[in-house]
């Protein structure tokens, strides 16, 4: 193997793992995610609407990212990605209203 195909291994190797432990710190919390936001005072359908406009949302955004992904560079892209993903979890926890989750 050779110096570059190394460095490509431990490149691959660092986003994957980056990748995987945001995922996991994302989809955890988001199986008692109805339940906390329930005990805010939201009610079952509220929650089922927060749900559905969330995934409204990252349709159009998954579009516009893929566009600006191609000016920036994918790289940039993936960073920036990753970073708001791992500040999602701290947002959860100082939610002290029902609409902080949504933001």
């Amino acid at each position: 193997m050779t110096d570059v195909e190394k460095k490509n291994q431990r490149i691959f190797w660092a986003i994957f793992m980056a990748t995987f432990f945001a995922m996991f710190g994302e989809t955890i919390p988001q199986s008692f995610q109805p339940l906390f936001i329930q005990n805010l005072g939201v009610s079952a359908a509220v929650i089922t609407l927060i749900y559905n406009i969330r995934n409204v949302i990252q349709t159009f955004l998954r579009l516009i990212a893929g566009t600006i992904s191609d000016s920036l560079g994918r790289r940039n892209m993936m960073l920036f990605g990753l970073a708001l993903f791992a500040l999602v979890p701290f947002i959860y926890s100082v939610a002290t209203n029902p609409y902080l989750p949504i933001v």
